[in-house]
């Protein structure tokens, strides 16, 4: 596994590429939400990966904004308040691959507030999505030199600063406000 640069994110993902980071919520697979071949390969990292959590990343409201239709005024409130320790599960999610979302069509969401992720956020220059490894599932070093290894299908590591580790809260959020915490 080759380790790439911030700079080099953008190219990388346009390829489709898997790449490694470690983000404010741990160790996490990224990749464009919008390639499904990407997704894919993601995917193939069961049991390793933690699917139920994969979400999208995103930096501004405008940003937020392009990604979904419609956002009730106590999401904004939320992601307002939430320091990026929140993954908010909305309805009207159109910004990513099918793939990405929840069965039923809920988009899972993280506004990024940590400075490392909200550079990489918008250097990535696409919808950049995030799926979370499980907890001491794999030894990074002894992985990074065994090309088949655990994390065989990722393509690149990206050496990134340390960034302080939050546990988000997870919250479904209906179009008529009702709200439905899942994970605190």
């Amino acid at each position: 596994m080759e380790r790439i640069k911030l700079d080099q994110l953008a190219a990388k993902l346009r390829k489709g590429d898997v790449i490694l980071a470690n983000l404010s919520t741990g160790w996490s697979l990224l990749f464009d939400a919008w390639n499904e071949i990407a997704i894919s390969k993601a995917r193939l990292q069961q049991p390793l990966i933690d699917f139920e959590n994969r979400h999208v990343l995103f930096y501004s409201d405008a940003e937020l904004n392009r990604m979904v239709n419609e956002i009730p005024s106590i999401g904004w409130d939320l992601l307002d308040s939430s320091n990026g320790e929140l993954i908010l599960l909305l309805s009207s999610g159109g910004g990513a691959a099918a793939s990405m979302k929840e069965p039923d069509g809920y988009l899972a969401i993280r506004k990024v507030d940590a400075r490392e992720e909200l550079a990489l956020v918008r250097l990535a220059k696409t919808t950049l999505a995030a799926i979370p490894l499980k907890e001491n599932n794999f030894n990074l070093e002894s992985d990074l030199e065994d090309e088949n290894g655990v994390l065989k299908e990722v393509d690149y590591l990206l050496n990134l600063p340390p960034i302080p580790q939050v546990t988000p809260a997870v919250i479904r959020l209906e179009l008529n406000g009702e709200v439905k915490i899942l994970k605190s």
